[in-house]
């Protein structure tokens, strides 16, 4: 009687002597894994540090608005009583209220036009080519690399020798190139997190480029769009130092009123009015907050998952 060999184990199968393939998924972390954190001394360190960078950043906004509301007519803090005299003084100067109104429509009119120039540059930057993309990326930043006042005085230089009139427009020109590198950085965070193959795929079923844009594109990066456009506003509302050179006695904003204030009647009124602003920018930072989230507002991944 013939004895009946064994088969032979195929590769792959248990037991085999030839090793398993790699799994595709070797070496990738297994959903639902903690994420890795920190050693414990690592973290307390940042704690500190980041509460010591907080104390000193709230510092002086508390000061501020502690002075403001001082009865004094000088700088004081802490203050010996609480009076709103000097917000009331501010809203029923004719003057100060006309500043208010020339920020805010400057401001307005930078966001507007700042929003939509950031955002064909963020899409050139995006989806261009590599080459071109760092070149116009570099090309944005140079605004960045020079003092705000320098360019206050290369601006104003280059409006008298041009001959242009000084006026709201003019002004909200100027600041749109202190502006737009945020405006252009904060829209390709939004750009970056959008899968380019969407927007191929709306132009395979037909849709022309613009409408795959229109379509596609803007719907998804509405949050980033919002920020870029909030942070633009303040940004714009906060500018002394090209508001400073291109204004004429009709678009005197309210830092450079606050500049002229100093001169004349320095004291609480300066911090009230340095209180109003800083009430706008909180106002925003809470509705990005509220709408989008600081996380996906810049680009800040929370890590959960």
């Amino acid at each position: 009687m013939t004895a009946v060999q064994p088969s032979a184990t195929r590769a792959g199968e248990p037991g085999s002597p030839v090793a398993d393939p790699p799994s595709r998924t070797a070496g990738r972390p297994r959903r639902g894994a903690p994420p890795v954190t920190a050693p414990r001394n690592v973290r307390w360190a940042g704690y500190v540090l980041c509460a010591v960078v907080t104390l000193f950043v709230l510092t002086p906004l508390a000061v501020i608005i502690g002075s403001s509301l001082t009865p004094q007519r000088y700088w004081q803090f802490p203050p010996e009583g609480l009076t709103f005299q000097w917000y009331e003084q501010l809203l029923t100067d004719a003057e100060f209220m006309r500043s208010l109104l020339v920020s805010f429509v400057v401001a307005v009119i930078v966001t507007l036009i700042g929003t939509a120039v950031g955002l064909l540059g963020a899409i050139a930057i995006v989806r261009g080519p590599r080459g071109t993309s760092q070149r116009l990326a570099l090309g944005t930043l140079l605004p960045v690399l020079f003092p705000n006042v320098a360019i206050g005085v290369a601006i104003f230089m280059l409006y008298a020798n041009l001959g242009v009139p000084i006026g709201i427009v003019t002004l909200a020109l100027a600041q749109l190139i202190l502006v737009l590198p945020f405006t252009i950085r904060l829209l390709m965070v939004g750009l970056t997190g959008i899968n380019p193959n969407l927007e191929r795929a709306a132009q395979n079923l037909g849709a022309p480029p613009g409408m795959a844009v229109v379509k596609v594109v803007l719907p998804l990066i509405k949050g980033a769009t919002l920020t870029a456009a909030l942070i633009t506003f303040v940004h714009s509302l906060d500018d002394a130092a090209v508001a400073l050179f291109i204004n004429n006695p009709d678009t005197i904003t309210v830092p450079v009123r606050l500049l002229l204030y100093q001169e004349t009647q320095p004291g609480p009124l300066i911090a009230a009015g340095g209180t109003i602003l800083m009430v706008v920018g909180v106002v925003v930072c809470a509705v990005i907050v509220k709408t989008v989230g600081l996380g996906r507002a810049f680009g800040v991944s929370s890590g959960k998952g």
